[in-house]
């Protein structure tokens, strides 16, 4: 059995202050800040049973199968489920570097985090967390594979440390004289042994003792290497960044791979697929409204349409592109363009153009008052000229016929998502839209969710539509899903992928979550609570997804 590691540091309320608020309940953390400022030493250090809890319970019919995080097999399995549950209460806070690294002689790995100005390091032994390091230091070092490490630094104290099977413990240390004010000094007492069994030693015996641990790395070297405890584990046992594609998706590997797109707040991907052909076009919409439409030819080869706005899909697969028309945006003239997609060639072909012209001197008859809410002046003749290929007509309505009886029969649709009436799901990050087209997404609010439970081999989700947060946008639904063995489950944060979650904390947040929309008045129902999502994504009659998502 490990010992626990009880360096006696106070750490200051600054360093408190700085790890405190991620995840836990208000009144946790106020407990936690009282006793720190009382003055009072805190057991910083100690094992935590109570995390010993069973991700998902082993009756054979409620078993989700082939998951590391339910049935944690290989010694790093084993270790990310122990830090990760270890680390859900939050009392840790913020904290914005991982890094796991094999500072003892055996298969399991530490996880070392370092916040912006304090240190976390855990290790994982007999199937339980000890920590080797919570402090105010600003480095952590190591010696690979022989079982020392060091830390310290905002306070001019140094520990050097020994991780071995059998127990952690304090090897050295220096602490720094104060004159007789309190004041550091230029002056150091050099101890070898434990806090509690020291002997103070001179700088020479103690540079020497040091010199023979070995050759120290530090994890700072690099900057803060890893944002994400998820993102630390795939560099440990090598799992790419990158998506494989069966033969079946080669479509998707084209969009995934090219170089066309960029994600940022402003821009928004949609997909859609006019011809039907199961390979889909993809919009991308800036802040303003314009569109680009991208498509993949018979060879997979990335074209565009070039960029639009409004764009229409007809009922019958062709596309309607305009150049900057709107009712609200007069311009000298529009031209609209219908494409419809060739077979033979693989691409979308130009049938159509509709010219709309205004006259010269329309501002100048336009009477006061004018009512071009729907665009009106464009299909108004004693204002405009009108051409289709080339011919003139005398009406909008003889145009837009000779046009495409589809267009003027009003059987298309807007594509707008800035105008929220386009049936897709959007996103702002391409990748992301093309790998779940085809895939059926539920997004509810947690408060909504009002079942969660996997039993006899199914993922039962019933949401209601949470009528006391007033948002007419809440959907209700139910589902019943089997999990697919290789089942991702994950936890997001405003959209990026922060790590691994269970089926258990799930199961303990839905139930929060929804108890305090049941207790709580509509007051006491906070944003922050309602921006927390419970995503499931379902392939083929089979859930392929599930994941936490926190949003500001």
């Amino acid at each position: 059995m490990i010992k626990k590691f009880l360096f006696g540091v106070i750490l200051s309320v600054m360093m408190i202050s700085s790890l405190s608020g991620c995840g836990k309940t208000d009144d946790k953390s106020e407990s936690y800040k009282n006793n720190t400022e009382s003055g009072a030493d805190i057991d910083l250090f100690k094992n935590k049973d109570d995390k010993k809890e069973t991700l998902i319970k082993e009756d054979a019919e409620d078993t989700i199968l082939d998951d590391f995080r339910t049935e944690p097999n290989t010694p790093e399995e084993l270790a990310y489920v122990a830090y990760e549950e270890y680390l859900n209460d939050g009392s840790y806070g913020e904290i914005t570097s991982y890094e796991f690294v094999y500072i003892d002689d055996d298969d399991i790995p530490e996880l070392v985090m370092v916040p912006g100005n304090g240190c976390l390091a855990l290790s994982y032994h007999n199937g339980e967390v000890v920590q080797l390091c919570y402090s105010s230091a600003t480095f952590f070092d190591y010696v690979e594979r022989q079982g020392y490490f060091r830390y310290g630094g905002m306070y001019r104290e140094d520990y050097y440390g020994r991780l071995s099977s059998e127990q952690v413990e304090v090897v050295a240390y220096y602490n720094p004289v104060r004159d007789t004010d309190g004041n550091y000094t230029e002056n150091k007492t050099y101890y070898l042994g434990s806090i509690e069994n020291s002997k103070e030693v001179s700088k020479d015996e103690y540079d020497a003792y040091i010199s023979s641990l070995g050759d120290f790395t530090s994890l700072l070297d690099d900057g803060i290497k890893y944002t994400s405890m998820y993102d630390a584990y795939k560099a440990l046992v090598g799992i790419s960044d990158e998506e494989t594609f069966s033969e079946d998706e080669a479509w998707k590997e084209a969009y995934y791979n090219s170089y066309e797109f960029y994600d940022d707040v402003t821009t928004e991907y949609y997909i859609v697929d006019p011809n039907n052909d199961g390979i889909p076009e993809v919009i991308m919409e800036d802040v303003d409204g314009a569109k680009k439409i991208f498509y993949l030819d018979k060879f997979n080869t990335l074209r565009d349409l070039g960029w639009g706005y409004p764009i229409y899909e007809g009922a019958s697969g062709c596309i309607y592109i305009g150049t900057e028309i709107s009712p609200q945006q007069i311009m000298n003239n529009a031209v609209f363009t219908e494409y419809d997609y060739s077979e033979e060639t693989g691409t979308w072909v130009a049938n159509n153009q509709l010219e709309i012209a205004l006259d010269d001197d329309w501002e100048e008859r336009l009477p006061g008052g004018y009512d071009n809410s729907e665009g009106q002046l464009f299909k108004d003749s004693d204002y405009c000229s009108y051409k289709v290929n080339g011919k003139d007509y005398s009406s909008y309505e003889e145009a837009a016929n000779a046009f495409s009886k589809e267009y003027a029969g009003g059987a298309v649709q807007e594509i707008n998502t800035y105008n929220g009436n386009y049936k897709s799901y959007n996103y702002n990050q391409f990748k992301q839209a093309i790998l779940d087209y085809g895939l059926e997404t539920y997004e509810p609010l947690m408060y909504q969710v009002t079942k969660f439970e996997f039993k006899d081999g199914r993922l039962d989700v019933v949401a209601d539509n949470a009528p006391k947060l007033e948002n007419d946008s809440l959907q209700s639904f139910e589902i019943s899903y089997p999990i697919a063995a290789d089942c991702k489950w994950y936890s997001k944060f405003e959209g990026n992928i922060e790590g691994i979650t269970t089926y258990d904390y799930i199961c303990k947040c839905q139930q929060e979550r929804r108890n305090d929309y049941d207790t709580l008045d509509k007051i006491g129902l906070t944003m922050g609570e309602a921006s927390f999502f419970l995503g499931i994504k379902v392939k083929d009659g089979v859930i392929v997804e599930i994941y936490l998502d926190y949003a500001l």
